[in-house]
């Protein structure tokens, strides 16, 4: 009764526990610890930022000069970027559109300042991709860039969707089942301390 009890109780509790930790777990869109709200913006060439289809995409545009009095020629871009509270693996869609060759508009992402491009140099002028399970501390700083080398001849755009992370730290469903099978091993325990002892058999009597 002990044994039909202990697994009745776990499978309910990690039936009911595991959908929550699912949830608490991952984060779809940008939405709880990466609201766009959370998020910093920085241009230092004209660059902009449209946050208007959030959480389910985000869109940067790079630098383009033209018509002011530096004529181009500077490097820069549009940066979007969010320090980490927790060690987490992140996942998202991009896609690119360029107004000349991707060489002088690359788009890609960083972490504390380390670059990773994500277009062809010499590849058509829309390219997309998806990245998954990138790993992110604690600490860093996670960035979407769309950069730009000459700042004229027209931006470039990078839009973000299927943004997700799903946190590197235990789920609680598996302390769920930690618990239980610790539970399971405490019941077998104690049921093994109560049954009674088999009696030993009498010693023959032997007739003299």
């Amino acid at each position: 009764m002990h044994d039909k009890f202990a697994t009745m109780f776990c499978f309910t509790l990690i039936f009911l526990i595991s959908p929550v930790s699912l949830l608490n777990a991952a984060v779809f869109g940008f939405t709880g610890p990466y609201d766009v709200a959370n998020w910093n913006q920085f241009t230092n060439t004209r660059g902009s930022f449209d946050l208007s289809n959030a959480p389910d995409s985000i869109r940067l545009q790079g630098g383009d000069n033209r018509g002011d009095n530096q004529g181009g020629g500077a490097a820069g871009g549009a940066y979007f970027s969010i320090t980490l509270a927790t060690d987490d693996n992140l996942g998202f869609s991009w896609a690119f559109n360029a107004t000349e060759t991707p060489f002088w508009d690359p788009i890609g992402y960083s972490i504390d300042g380390a670059f990773t491009k994500l277009t062809d140099d010499y590849g058509p002028f829309f390219q997309s991709g998806t990245v998954v399970g990138l790993s992110v501390r604690a600490g860093q700083t996670f960035a979407f860039e769309a950069r730009t080398l000459d700042n004229i001849l027209g931006p470039s755009t990078l839009t973000i969707s299927d943004f997700s992370s799903t946190s590197a730290v235990p789920e609680p469903t598996s302390f769920a089942i930690f618990g239980c099978t610790v539970a399971g091993m405490s019941l077998l325990r104690i049921r093994k301390k109560s049954r009674p002892e088999e009696l030993h058999p009498s010693s023959p009597i032997s007739n003299s």
